[in-house]
């Protein structure tokens, strides 16, 4: 029999207020301290902006637009975390979102670093439609008709892909779809792994 150790959804709250937390620290409360935080290519030796620069934004009205996000991403999800398919599978852990997340601000940070056009980044938003990509994924199998609904609503939002910036905007800050769209491609890679992995020896 296979053993299946199921997190429960306090844990999947604590990592969502550890990425809250992250967002207060890291708050546009100065231009100085945005500046300090904010991903810089002509910086690799400062090597905090390749984290702080995903949880830095460009005014509180950018870090409320995706703190937004994210609480919708903890309501659409947080019981998956402990739900199995009907195979006995289970379909999310607090493990695999953060390897999510790991993984694509990894893959996100070497496109930013090595093709991206600018040389600032900042914001969350290209982490959290990668999330949003991966968990979507995992879950079709329960829930085909949401999480294909999920995953077609970013699809629109990234168009058009792998354009350096679509001027279109609702917070006066333009979005960097190329970077939102490498991010997206992380989670949808990440989530075919863990299937076909899961496949094969019932665990992720």
């Amino acid at each position: 029999m296979i053993k299946i150790n199921k997190p429960t959804e306090d844990h999947f709250s604590w990592l969502i207020l550890g990425v809250i937390f992250l967002f207060c620290v890291c708050a546009p409360y100065t231009n100085k301290w945005k500046a300090l935080l904010t991903f810089s290519k002509s910086k690799p030796e400062q090597l905090w902006r390749f984290v702080t620069g995903h949880f830095t934004h460009w005014s509180w009205e950018h870090l409320i637009l995706n703190l937004f996000g994210l609480v919708i991403f903890y309501f659409l999800f947080k019981k998956d975390v402990s739900r199995h398919s009907h195979l006995g599978l289970q379909i999310l852990t607090v493990k695999s979102i953060i390897s999510a997340l790991t993984f694509i601000l990894l893959i996100t940070n070497f496109y930013i670093f090595f093709y991206y056009s600018f040389e600032y980044y900042l914001g969350f938003s290209s982490i959290l439609y990668g999330l949003y990509s991966y968990c979507a994924v995992r879950c079709l199998v329960i829930d085909k008709v949401i999480n294909g609904f999920i995953l077609l609503t970013i699809f629109s939002q990234i168009q058009p892909w792998f354009t350096t910036y679509n001027s279109s905007t609702l917070i006066g800050l333009t979005s960097a779809t190329d970077v939102h769209t490498i991010a997206v491609t992380s989670g949808l890679v990440l989530a075919g792994y863990h299937t076909v992995k899961q496949c094969f020896t019932k665990r992720i």
